[in-house]
């Protein structure tokens, strides 16, 4: 589905959950994970390559977005659980989620619930400053998640949720996911239905299958290369992610994609570099006086790798 296809199409919870902007920005992002079945963990290396600040707005008035950035990093060095993922996506598992109204307690209620629960499950085993190969100032997150395959099942029923929803405010309809056709539409309202999982993690790797019928696979193939064509940064991103995919089925009514461990590590450039500016960089005060530790790349990602 294209990325304009669901603009617009969540609830007021989700909005709330995912609104803001994010708090720094970075040249580039790579995650790294590693996966252990027996004890049902996952790990995951977040790298913040080149970071920068992100201009604000709001309520109050904009400013250039150190202070957040700042605050952000002070934040991540103390461990805080704030994630910035993909440049669009501000975690944040501090902070409470919103509260429900009636009508959307029907469809979330038991998602809100399970996520609050889960949310004790991830843990910042480590986290710091590190500097890359070509000198900028970057930032890293080491990350624990216990009973990891609890929150593949928290996936799962985000899915199961945004579809009850749809089907309930008449979402999947021709006219809303003009990209998806009618088959396609019953297909996964059936699927939230019976509750049949999209998301799969176990000791060879993650999958994701869902039903689509071929003509919305092939249409939602069109509507992302057109996406790539037009934005640079949307073709980077997919290109690296669908790079470490080590299977791509569309078979009858189903679409399957498999990624195998060990992966290759998800790159995601963010920025041009012709865009960098370091404002944010200039402003944490490492120094021979009052240092802050900054380790080397390629150090922090072996100290990860080897373990």
């Amino acid at each position: 589905m294209s990325r304009s296809s669901l603009s617009g199409k969540v609830s007021a919870f989700a909005a709330a959950w995912l609104a803001g902007c994010v708090p720094i920005r970075a040249a580039n992002q790579e995650i790294r994970l590693r996966h252990d079945a027996d004890h049902d963990t996952l790990e995951a290396l977040i790298l913040y390559d080149g970071i920068q600040a992100e201009p604000q707005s709001g309520f109050f008035g904009s400013d250039d977005g150190v202070r957040r950035g700042l605050e952000f990093i002070q934040n991540a060095l103390a461990r805080r659980r704030e994630f910035v993922l993909f440049g669009w996506l501000d975690l944040d598992l501090e902070k409470p989620f919103p509260e429900l109204s009636p009508e959307e307690a029907e469809d979330w209620g038991k998602f809100k619930e399970e996520a609050t629960q889960c949310s004790s499950l991830v843990s910042v085993a480590s986290s710091g400053l590190l500097r890359g190969p070509d000198g900028r100032l970057g930032l890293f997150q080491e990350v624990r998640i216990r009973e990891v395959s609890r929150l593949v099942h928290l996936a799962n029923l985000g899915i199961w949720s945004w579809i009850d929803e749809a089907v309930r405010r008449s979402w999947f309809d021709e006219s809303s996911m003009h990209d998806v056709d009618a088959s396609t539409r019953r297909m996964w309202a059936d699927l939230a239905r019976e509750r049949r999982p999209v998301l799969t993690l176990d000791a060879r790797g993650f999958a994701i299958e869902f039903p689509m019928s071929a003509s919305s696979a092939t249409r939602m193939l069109a509507e992302a290369s057109r996406d790539a064509s037009k934005d640079p940064g949307f073709a980077r991103s997919l290109a690296s992610f669908l790079s470490s995919l080590s299977e791509l089925r569309i078979e009858g009514d189903r679409v399957r994609m498999q990624w195998r461990w060990p992966l290759t590590p998800i790159s995601l450039p963010m920025q041009e570099d012709v865009s960098f500016e370091d404002k944010l960089a200039l402003s944490i005060p490492v120094s021979d006086r009052d240092p802050i530790r900054v380790q080397l790349r390629d150090a922090v990602v072996a100290r990860f790798e080897n373990r």
